[in-house]
Formats: C-alpha cells, sequence, structure tokens
C-alpha cells in the first residue's frame, strides 16, 4: 500500500545545512527514500503502529524519525498534500486548557 507525499518542503534550517552539508543532503534523501518505502526508521513502537492505522485508514499524519548526522522527522499531513522535513526541535505542539 504506497501513500501520496503531496508537496515535499524542508525547514529553512534543513536546507541551510543540506547547503553546506554533502553528507547531510545525502542523508536526508536516503531519509526520504526509506520514508516512502515504509521505513520508518528509528521511530517508537507507538508511532509505527499509528502510521500502519494512518496508511489503512486516512485522515491521520504518517510520522518517521531518523538518526542521522542530527535528527531529522518526517511528517506527512493527514491530507498527503504536503510532506516536511524538519529539524525534532522544529516541531511545536501548543496545548490549549
Amino acid at each position: 500500500m504506497s501513500f501520496e507525499l503531496g508537496e515535499i518542503l524542508v525547514t529553512r534550517t534543513v536546507y541551510d545545512k543540506m547547503k553546506v552539508d554533502k553528507v547531510f543532503r545525502k542523508e536526508v534523501y536516503e531519509s526520504l527514500e526509506r520514508y516512502k518505502s515504509k521505513d520508518w526508521g528509528e521511530t517508537c513502537k507507538t508511532s509505527i503502529k499509528h502510521n500502519r492505522i494512518a496508511l489503512q485508514y486516512g485522515n491521520c499524519f504518517i510520522f518517521a524519525a531518523y538518526y542521522v548526522t542530527e535528527v531529522i522527522w518526517i511528517i506527512t499531513n493527514e491530507y498527503r498534500s504536503r510532506t516536511t522535513i524538519m529539524f525534532r526541535d522544529e516541531y511545536s505542539v501548543k496545548l490549549l486548557k
């Protein structure tokens, strides 16, 4: 079962590092290939289970983590219109009380 990635985006900080670090750039491309083949990298078991459900039923984001030169996250939104590659510290969730 394949899934759509939509538009592939990288954050400014990932892009800047890719421009100056050939090894990192190669790792990002390799991680994206792993992601496309549903190799979720060093993602926890709970997130892997979530990804399986998201692929089966849709309407949920897909997430993976790769421990390369620096930890990167790859996230596809629930509409499969956009996939973003970022450093883990660039993702934040605001909790409402």
